[in-house]
C-alpha cells in the first residue's frame, strides 16, 4: 500500500532557495518537509557570492556570524585593459560595494556547499533534516475554488519516489500539501509540470569557470578584478582560503568547439587545462601557473530568461533558478534565489496562522517577478559590457574603461541588493515619501546605531528587528525632557494603542504572550543618556527594559546619535512599524494622511450596520444617493458583495461604469473591494454621490455597502432610496423591514453579537454621525474606533484600526467570534491609507486590500513607520490624529478580530548585543 501523508508546506529542492525556505519555515514553526534528488549537499563550486543585502538577511536569521567567519570578504575592485604595447595594464581601483548605506560594505565569497551547510546545521537545531534522495513524479492541484479557499484543506497532491528507501519502506509516497514550493533549479521539474515557460533569450557568449589555487605575481589576485584584453575577458573572484575563481570568455572559435549538434554545451569536448591556457594569455605580461588538479570547473552559455508565472493559484510556487536564469559574473544568482524564498515564506506563515488574507500571496509574484525582470535587464547590460571587445586604437567601437567603470558604479546599488526597491503594490504605498525621506518606501530598513537607555549599550537597529514573523513597531518619541507636550502625546498614543480595543490587543494573541505574539515594540527617544531614563516611556510601550533606546552617541562619543537625522524624522517624534520581509526585507511604512483627508474624519452617515451592508432586489431603478460635504468620496464593496454593474457619478458629472460584481466567489467572507473614488472636490461645498444599479449580474440579490462612503468634514449625511423592500442580514439572522422610522436592536445568540437595524421602505432614511457623538455605534456599526490624539507621532507601517462591537454590554472574546472571520493583519495595514485609485486588480488587490478611512490624522509633527516582518522594507508613512476641543475624531475600518490557528510562544528576552 502506498504511504500517504499531510504537510503544510512541501519544498522540492535543497539548493540555496530551498534551504532558505526550509530555514524560514522552521523559524516560523510551520509544518514542512524538504526533499532533494541529490544524495548529499554540494561539496564545491557552484554559486559563491553573497551580496551586502543578503548578508543582512542572514544576520536577521542569526546566521551571518558563521558566514563572515568562513567566507572571504571582497572590499576592492580592480580594472585592467589592453596596454598600448601589448598585454594588460591596470586602469584603476574602486570599492567593490558602492552603496553608501550598506551595513556590510563588501561581498562575501564562499562555495555553495559551505553556504548550504550553514542552513543545514541551523535546521538540525530545530530538529529538521533534508530528505534524500527523493524525486517527485507527479503533481496535481485540486482547482475547485471552494477547496482552494479553505486553509484546512490540502489541495496539492504530489507523488514521490524514494530512490533509496529504508529497509522495508515503500518506494512510493503520496503527499498532500497546503502549499508547494519548487526550488529545483534552472531545469525545474515543477515549472515544467505546471506548464510555465521561460521567456527571454540566449546569447552567443560562452564562458568557462574554474576554481583553483594559482601561483602568480598578479597584484590584484585577491581583489575582484575585471580584465579586458585583446585575447578575451576574465573576471577574478577571490574565494575562501587561497582559492581563486576565474571566469574566462571563450573565443568564437573555441565556443564552436564545445557546442554539440543539439546546440548545447558538451564539457567532454573541453578540458580545464585549456581554460588555463586562455587565462595565461589574458594575464600577460603577468605570470600565472596552475595546479595539476582544479577544485571545480564548468562551461556555460549566457542565457537571460524569466518564468512566465511564479505560482499556480497561490498554492504552488517556484523560486530561485526555477524562476530566472542569467550570467553568474555579477554575483546575483544565489542572492536572488534566497531572497525569493525570504520574500515568500513569511507570507505563507501569515496565511497559515490566519493573520492575512490569502490574496497576500499574490504580492510574491508581483514583487519578485518584477525584480527578476530588472535583474535580467541589468545582467544583459553588464554582460554585454564585460563580454564586448575592449576599446583600442584599432577598435574605437569597443567598450572603454570609463564606460565599464560607470556601469559598475551605477549598477552598484542594485547588484548589492541595497538599492532594490519594490514598486507600489498591495504592500507598498509611496504617496507620502517626503515625511521620512531617509526611509525610502519599498526599500529595506537602513542600518543605524542606537544605544539602550537603561545602560547605554550600543546596538545596530537592524539586529533588533530579526526575521521572527513579528511586526516591528518603532516609536520615535521625540524629546521627552523638554516642555513641548511630547510626553502628553506619547501617553495618548500609548493608551490608544494598548487599550482593549487598541490595535495591539485587537490583533495580538489572547494567550500568555498577549500582543507580543504579533508585535515587537521598540521605543527610540531623542535625548541624552545623561538625562533620559528608560522608565520615562509609558509602561505600556516598554514591554522590557531593554526595548527602550536612545538616539545618542555611545559613551566614547564615537558611534550612534544619527537615527533621527538619517531617517529624516523630526525630533518632535515619530513611530515606525517594520513588518516581515518586504524585500523581503520590507519595512512597512504607512502612508501619511493629511488633516483634511476624507479617510481620517469619517463623519458620514450609516444606513445599516455590519459593514454597511443591506440587500434588495436587483432592478434597474435601484439606487443609492449620498449627500456629503467634503473634498473626496470613496466607495467600497463589502462582505459577499454582489452588485452587478452600476453607474456612478458625483454632482451629476461624468458617469463611471463600475463592475460591482466582485465578491461572488473569491471575495466572499470579509473581503473589501475598492469600487470608486472621487477626489479634488471643493471641501466647502455639499456634494451628491449617485449610485445607479443596472440590474445586471445579480441573480442572487444585491448587497450594497455605504459604510465606506467617507467625508472629510465634521458632519455629513447619506440617504438610500430603494425601489423595493430592504432586508438587513447580520451573520445569518434576517429581519424584514417595516414602514415607519428607523429603529435598532441587538442581542447575543450562540456567542455571536446580532445587531439589527430596520430600514423603512416607504421613505428614505438617513442616520447621521458627527465627530463628537457615538450615534454610529448606537446604530450598530461594528467598525467604529476612536484613535486618540497624537499630533507628534508619525507612524510608518502597520496600523491601527479597531473594530468595536458596542451594542452588547459585554465584549465578545476571540473564541466567540464566528468561524471563518479572522482578522487580516496585513490587509488591515494596507487599508489604513491606500487610496482606491492606486489599486490594481491585476495585482490581486481585491482579496488582500481593505481600503478604509484611516484612523490616523496628519500633523506637521510625529511619525510612525512599519516594515514587513522579514524584509524590513519600507511600505508607507502615516501621521496620527490630533485631539480636538470637540472630542476625538472617529474613524472606522472593516476588520474583525481573529483567532490564531497556531500557538507560538515568545519571550521578552533582551536583544542581542551589538557587535
Amino acid at each position: 500500500m502506498v504511504k500517504e501523508s499531510n504537510v503544510d508546506v512541501l519544498v522540492i529542492g535543497a539548493g540555496p532557495a530551498g534551504l532558505m525556505a526550509a530555514n524560514a519555515l522552521a523559524k516560523a514553526g510551520i509544518s514542512s518537509r524538504v526533499i532533494d534528488q541529490r544524495q548529499k549537499k554540494v561539496a564545491a563550486g557552484q554559486a559563491d557570492g553573497i551580496q551586502p543585502r543578503t548578508i543582512e538577511v542572514f544576520q536577521s536569521y542569526g546566521l551571518a556570524e558563521r558566514l563572515l567567519r568562513e567566507g572571504n570578504q571582497m572590499h576592492l575592485a580592480a580594472f585592467y585593459n589592453p596596454a598600448p604595447g601589448g598585454g594588460i595594464v591596470r586602469d584603476g581601483r574602486a570599492p567593490d560595494v558602492t552603496a553608501p548605506s550598506a551595513r556590510f560594505p563588501f561581498e562575501v565569497t564562499l562555495h555553495q556547499g559551505a553556504i548550504e551547510a550553514i542552513f543545514l546545521d541551523s535546521l538540525r537545531t530545530d530538529g529538521r533534516e533534508i530528505e534524500r534522495p527523493i524525486i517527485p513524479t507527479e503533481i496535481k492541484l485540486n482547482e475547485d475554488s471552494e477547496v482552494i479557499s479553505k486553509l484546512d484543506t490540502y489541495p496539492v497532491k504530489i507523488t514521490l519516489n524514494h530512490l533509496e528507501p529504508e529497509d522495508g519502506a515503500e518506494k512510493l509516497e503520496i503527499v498532500h500539501a497546503k502549499f508547494v514550493l519548487g526550488a529545483d533549479g534552472a531545469h525545474s521539474w515543477v515549472r515544467k509540470e505546471l506548464g510555465f515557460t521561460m521567456d527571454g533569450e540566449q546569447t552567443d557568449y560562452v564562458w568557462g569557470v574554474v576554481d583553483m589555487i594559482p601561483t602568480t605575481n598578479f597584484p590584484d589576485i585577491r581583489n575582484r578584478t575585471a580584465i579586458h584584453s585583446n585575447t578575451g575577458s576574465c573576471m577574478i573572484i577571490p574565494r575562501e582560503g587561497d582559492v581563486v575563481r576565474l571566469y574566462l570568455q571563450l573565443s568564437d572559435d573555441d565556443a564552436r568547439e564545445v557546442i554539440n549538434a543539439k546546440g548545447r554545451i558538451d564539457k567532454t569536448l573541453w578540458t580545464p587545462r585549456r581554460l588555463m591556457e586562455i587565462a595565461k594569455r589574458s594575464f600577460s605580461p603577468f605570470d600565472i601557473d596552475f595546479p595539476d588538479e582544479v577544485e571545480w570547473w564548468t562551461l556555460y552559455i549566457i542565457g537571460q530568461r524569466v518564468a512566465s508565472n511564479f505560482s499556480l493559484k497561490e498554492r504552488i510556487f517556484i523560486a530561485g533558478d526555477a524562476c530566472h536564469t542569467h550570467s553568474p559574473k555579477a554575483g546575483q544568482g544565489m542572492n536572488a534565489s534566497m531572497n525569493d524564498s525570504h520574500n515568500l515564506i513569511w507570507k505563507i506563515a501569515y496565511i497559515l496562522r490566519g493573520w492575512a488574507d490569502p490574496s497576500l500571496l499574490k504580492t510574491y509574484e508581483f514583487e519578485r517577478r518584477k525584480y527578476a525582470q530588472d535583474l535580467i535587464d541589468f545582467d544583459r547590460k553588464f554582460s554585454a559590457l564585460f563580454s564586448g571587445k575592449p576599446r583600442t586604437e584599432e577598435n574605437q567601437d569597443g567598450v572603454s574603461h570609463e564606460e565599464f567603470l560607470q556601469a559598475f558604479q551605477t549598477f552598484g546599488g542594485f547588484s548589492s541588493g541595497i538599492g532594490i526597491q519594490y514598486s507600489p503594490s498591495l504592500l507598498t504605498n509611496i504617496t507620502n515619501q517626503a515625511l521620512a525621506p531617509g526611509l525610502e518606501i519599498g526599500k529595506r530598513f537602513p542600518p543605524q546605531i542606537v544605544i539602550r537607555a537603561a545602560d547605554a549599550r550600543p546596538y545596530e537597529l537592524q539586529d533588533l528587528m530579526p526575521s521572527d514573523t513579528r511586526f516591528k513597531i518603532l516609536v520615535f518619541t521625540g524629546n521627552l525632557t523638554e516642555a513641548n507636550g511630547q510626553r502628553v502625546k506619547l501617553d495618548a498614543f500609548s493608551k490608544a494603542a494598548t487599550t482593549e480595543g487598541g490595535f495591539l490587543n485587537k490583533f495580538g494573541n489572547r494567550g500568555q504572550q498577549g500582543w507580543t505574539e504579533v508585535f515587537e515594540l521598540l521605543t527610540i527617544v531623542s535625548g541624552k543618556k545623561e538625562t533620559v531614563n528608560h522608565n520615562d516611556v509609558p509602561a505600556a510601550l516598554r514591554t522590557h527594559w531593554s526595548k527602550v533606546l536612545l538616539d545618542d552617541v555611545d559613551v566614547k562619543g564615537e558611534i550612534g546619535g544619527k537615527a533621527y537625522t538619517t531617517y529624516g524624522i523630526s525630533t518632535n517624534g515619530a513611530v515606525a512599524v517594520k513588518d516581515f520581509p518586504c524585500n523581503s526585507d520590507k519595512l512597512f511604512c504607512l502612508e501619511t494622511i493629511s488633516a483634511t483627508d476624507s479617510r481620517i474624519n469619517y463623519s458620514g452617515t450609516w444606513v445599516v450596520q455590519n459593514g454597511g451592508q443591506y440587500k434588495y432586489s436587483a432592478d434597474s431603478s435601484s439606487s443609492a444617493s449620498v449627500s456629503f460635504k467634503g473634498s473626496a468620496v470613496y466607495w467600497y464593496g463589502a462582505q459577499e458583495f454582489r452588485g452587478g454593474s452600476a453607474s456612478v457619478s458625483v454632482d451629476g458629472g461624468d458617469v463611471t461604469t463600475v463592475d460591482a460584481s466582485e465578491g461572488t466567489t473569491e471575495n466572499g467572507g470579509t473581503s473589501i473591494v475598492p469600487l470608486y473614488s472621487k477626489t479634488g472636490l471643493d471641501g466647502s461645498q455639499t456634494h451628491t454621490l449617485l449610485i445607479q444599479y443596472k440590474g445586471e449580474g445579480s441573480s442572487g440579490g444585491i448587497y450594497i455597502t455605504l459604510y465606506h462612503i467617507d467625508f472629510d468634514t465634521s458632519s455629513g449625511s447619506a440617504s438610500v432610496t430603494p425601489s423595493t423592500t430592504i432586508t438587513t442580514t447580520i451573520f445569518g439572522s434576517s429581519t424584514q423591514a417595516a414602514s415607519g422610522s428607523s429603529t435598532g436592536s441587538s442581542s447575543i445568540a450562540d456567542g455571536v453579537e446580532i445587531i439589527t437595524t430596520f430600514i423603512p421602505t416607504s421613505t428614505a432614511t438617513s442616520a447621521v454621525s458627527s465627530a463628537t457623538d457615538k450615534q454610529s455605534s448606537k446604530l450598530g456599526i461594528i467598525l467604529g474606533a476612536v484613535f486618540g490624539s497624537l499630533s507628534a507621532l508619525l507612524v510608518i507601517g502597520i496600523l491601527i484600526f479597531f473594530l468595536r462591537r458596542r451594542v452588547a454590554k459585554r465584549r465578545i472574546t476571540p473564541n466567540e467570534m464566528r468561524e471563518g472571520d479572522p482578522s487580516q493583519v496585513v490587509p488591515y495595514l494596507n487599508s489604513l491609507s491606500t487610496p482606491v485609485n492606486s489599486l490594481s486588480k491585476s495585482h490581486g488587490t481585491s482579496g488582500l486590500m481593505r481600503p478604509s478611512p484611516s484612523p490616523l490624522q496628519s500633523t506637521s509633527k510625529g511619525q510612525m513607520s512599519t516594515s514587513d516582518p522579514e524584509s524590513n522594507s519600507i511600505t508607507r508613512v502615516v501621521q496620527l490624529p490630533n485631539q480636538t476641543e470637540s472630542g476625538p475624531t472617529q474613524s472606522h475600518s472593516y476588520l474583525t478580530s481573529w483567532t490564531p490557528t497556531t500557538e507560538h510562544v515568545r519571550s521578552n528576552t533582551p536583544p542581542p548585543e551589538y557587535s
